[in-house]
């Protein structure tokens, strides 16, 4: 496979990122939040009675929480996405890979 043929797979590839999106969640599902593949937060929800019945630092740490469970999910996401179309590509040759 020549360079323009990996080229046009790896674009592929970045094409096919575009449309992830995943949602984080903490506090049994008090706070959410939408993360697009770009690791770019697209939407924040708190539930109304979070908002009423905590304080400002468990809000931030429940925030906080579910960010980085958002950016465990887009990361398996990613990588289960790429595998898969990395499957018969010679672009993991490219990286080092099916040696």
């Amino acid at each position: 496979m020549n360079i323009f043929e990996m080229l046009r797979q790896a674009k592929e590839a970045k094409e096919a990122m575009k449309d992830i999106k995943v949602i984080g969640k903490a506090g049994g599902d008090m706070v959410e939040v939408t993360m697009n593949a770009e690791y770019e937060l697209e939407k924040v929800y708190i539930a109304p009675e979070v908002a009423q019945q905590h304080n400002a630092q468990f809000i931030a740490d429940l925030v906080k929480a579910a960010f980085y469970d958002a950016i465990t999910r887009l990361r398996q996401e990613i990588q289960s996405k790429m595998g898969s179309m990395m499957e018969g590509s010679d672009l993991l040759n490219l990286f080092g890979g099916n040696r």
